[in-house]
């Protein structure tokens, strides 16, 4: 006998226990899955890249290090489609009453709160943003279940993992102030290349645009706006320094795409012209290095923010 969805009341019963129907690591760079139900529980975790979930109600976006909750009964299908692919975790399960020495659902609900927050929510579904600790637990279970053979291992994982799932459900619906800026600034870092609205970012995080507007300035200083400028003009900065790209693919890449608009916008954050600088790095390291200095001393909204580049990108671009 099998119980399908995690918030049966038959789990408080003693002697449910958690048991991997299924699991993958797998990367696409194009996917479309036709819209399915299955009477399994399933985690799918997006480690690189991008994915859509579709269901019947709304598309649910997956960026890196996000991951979704998907409840028995709950129809969805997957859809990847960009040029640099989604590697996707995902662990599929049920519960069977099984005589084990591992905890049961039953003892673990009773010694944890999260896990009884998150029984009463009965949500079909919840997207939600890792903190780093659920990769690490998920990878596991998905190496120990590779061959669906139990094991102890196993079993202590699957407890883990479900105590894991239910303390960063729980963070998400009783998140601070602070939690919800610093989600805004991590949609920003990892988006500003496309188009962004206040109502996308305020969409993800699940709060009111205008409240999310007024604690972000709050926190940070300066305006939502303000902050992806000075995002995207750091970007440009270091693509005008350290590759061939034309100012136009610049602006582009940084999601503008009026190279007009691109100049007044660097102008007035860094104080020079794209071509006044991609000049100057062209004659001098030197005189990069003393712009950098006054550049980044004298800016303030991004003095802890960290964009990552990849090298790979840069030597493409230098080849171009």
């Amino acid at each position: 006998m099998e119980i399908y969805s995690i918030y049966d009341e038959r789990l408080l019963e003693p002697g449910w226990r958690p048991t991997v129907q299924s699991c993958y690591y797998n990367e696409w760079k194009k996917y479309d899955m036709r819209q399915h139900i299955h009477k399994r529980i399933e985690i799918m975790y997006v480690v690189r890249g991008e994915c859509i979930i579709r269901s019947q109600k709304e598309n649910i976006k997956l960026l890196s290090g996000d991951f979704i909750f998907i409840d028995y009964s709950f129809p969805h299908a997957l859809t990847i489609d960009n040029s640099r692919g989604c590697i996707v975790l995902n662990v599929e399960f049920v519960f069977e009453k099984v005589d084990k020495v591992t905890p049961d659902f039953k003892s673990i609900y009773e010694n944890c709160e999260e896990l009884r927050a998150f029984f009463a929510q009965k949500k079909e579904y919840l997207r939600i943003k890792d903190s780093g600790e659920l990769y690490r637990v998920l990878f596991s279970v998905v190496e120990l279940a590779k061959d669906l053979k139990p094991s102890l291992s196993l079993d202590m994982w699957l407890a883990q993992l479900i105590i894991t799932v239910a303390k960063l459900a729980f963070t998400r619906s009783t998140g601070t102030r602070a939690d919800y800026v610093e989600a805004a600034k991590e949609y920003i870092l990892r988006n500003y290349y496309h188009e962004i609205r206040i109502s996308d970012i305020a969409d993800y995080i699940h709060i009111h645009p205008a409240y999310l507007q007024r604690i972000f300035k709050k926190e940070c200083g300066i305006s939502i706006v303000d902050f992806l400028t000075e995002v995207r003009m750091k970007k440009a900065y270091e693509l005008l320094v350290r590759t061939n790209m034309s100012i136009i693919d610049i602006a582009n890449s940084v999601g503008i795409n009026s190279q007009q608009y691109f100049n007044r916008l660097f102008k007035k954050v860094m104080k020079v012209t794209p071509k006044m600088l991609r000049d100057a790095a062209l004659v001098d390291n030197r005189s990069i290095n003393k712009l950098d200095e006054t550049i980044w001393t004298r800016r303030s909204g991004l003095s802890e923010t960290t964009i990552e580049i990849e090298d790979d990108f840069y030597s493409d671009k230098k080849q171009e």
